[in-house]
């Protein structure tokens, strides 16, 4: 009986076991046949291994068009929330109790909530010093703020008078680490009316003195649109200085040009410039501020946008006169262009004049490891028909923990990727030079005790390259930076692996 033809649940028991062994390896059998195209999301799910991820929750995925990641997210979240029953994990169940009091509340069908607090929990804007807010796995009990969850949701689907009902208590500015501001929601998604609500709220809890709020100009800016931005300034450009008559100014024009921007202030801007998805919004806030006094760094909203795949705000950048480049820089555009798969956009920059071969010396990154640790072929091609040197390494020692110390051939092993090998090996990648036996090496042992059987075996009958000596805990072995990134569980061979074993000795 071929393997296609198992029943469903046992070819389900299989992919589950397959999936153990990594997120990345469990994605790459969708490539094998329609089959497992279609069943490998349930049994990658059923391991759980996502809810280890810090991943989950990108604060600039509204500027990225590599939208595959986000609906894999998403479908696990939905696949998590409708499943999970213990309080004790993570956020899972307050996100359900969430969606069944919206369902209380209004006419909307359990799925569809859910569906909406999933995509809400995705596109919040994360900041790393709250990841333990954000956890998905088992933490530490928390009582739910299901009020301040309800109003982000009224935000979400424009539900007015829901958020009337919850506003009395709860300030829209506010937020738990698992969705965005209400503030924020009802700008992004442009619901005007309950942005309105939500203004005349906050001013009448601050006694008619407003102080700046980012929360609704940042989600104008994700938006890209200019008219809900300026209503989202609108309340700042008040007049000051005791000429507070409750009008607001024209704004049609700059209008925060008006009153002095305070150093809080301006640097609040400077930040939200940098989720502008258009120029057009970009320029705006750009205008808003005195550049003499506040400016903004233009070289990291290029690698913000290259990586995001933003081609017009890439291009309004270069023109603007960001540097292609930075002497201290780590990443460049071009590397964050390749690493988000973005070839229209890499091509722009190499046509500006980016430097294929740019090295920071202390913690060298080049742009063509990228196409061999995403596996991409095309990209690959397209690098070395521009000039790139499949054999570009740092030496051991030389170059920190990052990923420019290993060749593309490395790379292209250690995700298992035999097309992408094929290619390096015809465009004249070799394991022969200077660091030759320390490659040969540290790839035989990474294989191994990753499992990457059929890769070993590569090296081992082509190549001629062995395990070094005696095998040790990586884990008590210094600069193996594998052991903390590998795809698959490291692990000392164990039971399953015995057979496997004694056919390597041999």
């Amino acid at each position: 009986m071929e393997l296609l033809d198992l029943p469903s649940e046992i070819l389900h028991i299989i992919l589950v076991h397959a999936s153990l062994l990594g997120i990345k390896r469990a994605l790459r059998l969708r490539l094998v046949c329609s089959t497992f195209a279609g069943a490998i999301y349930p049994a990658l799910f059923e391991t759980r291994l996502m809810d280890r991820e810090h991943a989950i929750g990108t604060f600039r995925w509204h500027l990225e068009n590599q939208h595959g990641a986000e609906k894999l997210w998403h479908e696990y979240l939905v696949h998590r929330v409708m499943g999970e029953r213990d309080p004790s994990v993570g956020r899972f169940v307050e996100m359900r109790q969430t969606a069944e009091a919206a369902c209380r509340e209004t006419a909307i069908d359990l799925h569809t909530a859910v569906d909406g607090m999933c995509w809400l929990a995705l596109r919040h804007r994360r900041e790393e010093k709250d990841r333990e807010f954000r956890q998905w796995g088992p933490t530490r009990p928390r009582t739910a703020n299901l009020n301040l969850n309800l109003m982000a949701f009224a935000a979400y689907f424009g539900l007015r008078d829901l958020a009337e009902k919850l506003i009395d208590g709860n300030l829209p500015t506010m937020h738990n680490y698992l969705f965005a501001p209400p503030m924020q929601v009802a700008a992004q998604m442009g619901n005007v009316p309950i942005l309105h609500l939500f203004q005349e709220a906050l001013l009448k809890s601050q006694n008619e003195i407003w102080k700046f709020e980012p929360w609704s100009v940042t989600g104008a800016a994700i938006r890209g649109d200019l008219e809900v931005l300026k209503l989202a300034l609108r309340p700042h450009t008040t007049t000051t200085q005791g000429e507070n008559d409750g009008k607001y100014a024209d704004i049609d024009g700059h209008m925060l040009k008006k009153f002095k921007c305070t150093l809080e202030t301006g640097r609040e801007i400077l930040n939200i410039r940098q989720y502008a998805s258009n120029p057009e919004v970009y320029d705006y806030l750009a205008g808003v501020l005195d550049e003499t006094e506040f400016e903004g760094d233009v070289y990291q909203e290029l690698k913000v946008h290259s990586l995001g795949g933003n081609l017009p705000m890439v291009r309004h950048l270069l023109d603007l006169g960001a540097p292609i480049e930075h002497p201290q820089g780590i990443e460049t555009p071009l590397v964050m262009a390749c690493r988000g798969l973005h070839l229209d956009i890499i091509d722009l920059l190499l046509d500006r004049g980016a430097n294929l071969h740019f090295n920071n010396k202390y913690f060298p990154v080049f742009a063509f490891h990228e196409a061999a640790i995403a596996g991409s072929l095309s990209l690959a091609r397209k690098l070395l028909d521009r000039g790139a040197n499949p054999n570009r390494a740092e030496p051991p020692g030389q170059a920190g923990g990052s990923h420019g110390k290993y060749p593309a051939l490395w790379w292209a092993f250690e995700r298992e990727n035999t097309d992408m090998i094929r290619l390096l090996l015809e465009r004249g990648a070799t394991f022969d030079g200077r660091y030759k036996d320390w490659i040969g090496k540290s790839l035989a042992e990474m294989t191994y005790y990753l499992g990457y059987h059929s890769m070993n075996n590569i090296l081992r009958k082509d190549h001629g390259f062995q395990i070094p000596g005696p095998l040790h805990d990586p884990r008590k072995q210094r600069g193996l930076g594998w052991f903390k990134w590998g795809e698959a569980v490291t692990r000392y061979p164990r039971a399953s692996d015995r057979e496997w074993c004694a056919q390597y000795e041999n």
